[in-house]
């Protein structure tokens, strides 16, 4: 009886340990914004340009207004790959290379944790909600003007 008092009792505490984290409020990261046309149209984007807000990302968020994203500024250019963990909003994910010409497009599903990449070389990456990268008519290599604020970033 004690072995199976002592294998609940850690039991027990495991799940209330884990419970109290995954209640744990998700602490607040400040995002610098810019503005950035792509193809004629006016967007909102939020940077990520250090680590920790490239790993949160638009984790933990129930929406995002049209006309608004992120934009991922990293140190180097390299093969990156993006998986939608603690994400709740359908995204497209342009890639983009050091001129800011687009290198690949994709779809990414809410809490899909797949990685997901181009499978080529990028310094940036933009996610805007699902569907406006086609609504737009933006397509590989296309370029994107990023600004000044942006560029400073890496």
């Amino acid at each position: 009886m004690t072995h199976h008092f002592r294998t609940t009792t850690i039991t027990a505490l495991l799940l209330c340990t884990a419970a109290s984290i995954a209640s744990e409020p998700i602490p607040e990261i400040k995002f610098e914004t810019t503005q950035i046309t792509i193809k004629g149209k006016k967007f909102t984007i939020e940077i990520a340009d250090t680590d920790p807000k490239r790993e949160r990302g638009l984790m933990h968020r129930e929406e995002m207004p049209a006309g608004h994203g992120m934009i991922f500024v990293f140190d180097k250019p390299a093969n990156y790959q993006f998986w939608m963990k603690n994400t709740n909003i359908p995204l497209d994910l342009i890639f983009l290379d050091a001129s800011g010409k687009v290198v690949g497009i994709c779809n990414l599903k809410p809490h899909d944790e797949t990685p997901v990449g181009c499978g080529k070389e990028s310094l940036y990456a933009i996610e805007l909600n699902a569907g406006t990268a086609k609504k737009i008519g933006l397509k590989v290599d296309h370029t994107i003007t990023l600004p000044e604020k942006v560029l400073k970033a890496k």
